[in-house]
């Protein structure tokens, strides 16, 4: 006879945490990224990413976010410079490509990229 609890429902928490891309996961929820594109992204229910991300701690929450901002950051970086070769080669289109470096650099990626800060989508 199984010591759980008669209501429990073994093996829902263990959902994220054992699936191949928890990391992937739990940096994306950390990016602010919509639960319902992550749940599409990595095949599973938006209830399971969310309660996994509100099992964490504290503590590890904000390490993912700071790793999370960190990524980001590079990421953004490497597009800015791309961006800024693109422009050398087409010095015509030189304006339009400042201007969308700007833009980039300006709004919060989550919002150019389809994600959610909030997790309401």
């Amino acid at each position: 006879m199984s010591s759980d609890l008669p209501n429990s429902r073994p093996g829902r928490k263990a959902i994220i945490a054992n699936h191949p891309h928890r990391q992937d996961i739990e940096l994306a929820r950390a990016a602010g990224i919509s639960l319902a594109r992550i749940a599409q992204r990595f095949g599973v229910g938006r209830g399971a990413v969310d309660r996994h991300w509100r099992g964490l701690s504290s503590e590890y929450r904000a390490e993912l976010v700071a790793t999370a901002r960190s990524v980001e950051s590079q990421h953004w970086r490497e597009v800015t410079a791309e961006l800024a070769s693109i422009a050398k080669r087409y010095p015509e289109a030189r304006a339009d490509i400042d201007a969308l470096a700007q833009l980039l650099q300006q709004s919060p990626p989550g919002s150019i990229m389809g994600g959610c800060a909030n997790g309401t989508h």
